[in-house]
């Protein structure tokens, strides 16, 4: 079967990079679990006894959890999924999602799947009006678009309206990651949850839905095991 084409809508910031890490093309292999941990900030404002200072309103209350998953046990008869919150969103950190994909096939198999890990970022809402942004921790082939450093597609905290608003949209290399899992091995990565830029407003209710691939290496061709999850506000 010929194997899923990538997305791509890169800056300058990837024209040099190569394959290694929406649909896989051609696959390097790599191995190993990528977390990293994000940081949030904030600043409370003091008013001195002896100078007159201005404070600055604060932002508005973020909902504690709006958010929930909804995902297949497997994939085929070739993985299982395993989907949970690292991290539930609050005033002060948005939702953070752990997603893993294990070989239970009982063979040893060779997969690619996109260059952001088992999950692409983009997530329309049913009514097509809005997308949810999953930002891997792993960001090596990622870019945010124009000329916005890729650090900014987590905020540091929530705009003023109370989103966790992306500082930029999501560009991906047009590449694809590949591994081979024995029994039992699996491939994971972690997200964090902000709303798309381009939205108007942040994240209307309702559900964002994915729809993505892997392929299983078969001989000198691809089998395309095609999965979805959604995820509720």
């Amino acid at each position: 079967m010929k194997r899923r084409a990538l997305l791509a809508g890169l800056t300058g910031a990837l024209a040099g990079c190569n394959a290694g890490g929406s649909d896989p093309t051609t696959g390097s292999t790599e191995t190993g679990t990528r977390t990293t941990t994000a940081t949030s900030r904030s600043t409370t404002p003091t008013r001195s006894e002896t100078a007159r200072t201005t404070e600055r309103a604060d932002p508005e209350p973020v909902p504690e959890e709006v958010f929930s998953l909804d995902y297949p046990d497997r994939i085929g008869d070739l993985l299982s999924v395993s989907m949970s919150f690292r991290s539930r969103q609050t005033a002060e950190s948005p939702a953070r999602v752990h997603v893993e994909l294990t070989n239970v096939s009982g063979e040893t198999v060779t997969i690619e799947y996109p260059p952001t890990g088992p999950v692409e970022p983009w997530l329309g809402h049913e009514g097509g009006d809005a997308t949810l942004l999953f930002v891997p921790d792993d960001r090596q082939y990622v870019a945010a678009s124009g000329d916005v450093e890729k650090e900014e597609l987590i905020p540091d905290e929530p705009s003023r309206d109370g989103c966790w608003r992306s500082g930029a949209t999501v560009a991906v290399a047009g590449v694809a990651a590949g591994t081979t899992l024995v029994p039992g091995g699996s491939v994971d990565e972690t997200y964090t949850l902000v709303a798309d830029p381009e939205n108007e407003g942040c994240l209307p209710s309702g559900e964002y839905g994915y729809s993505g691939g892997v392929d299983r290496e078969v001989g000198y061709s691809y089998e395309t095991y095609d999965w979805s999850f959604a995820v509720t506000r």
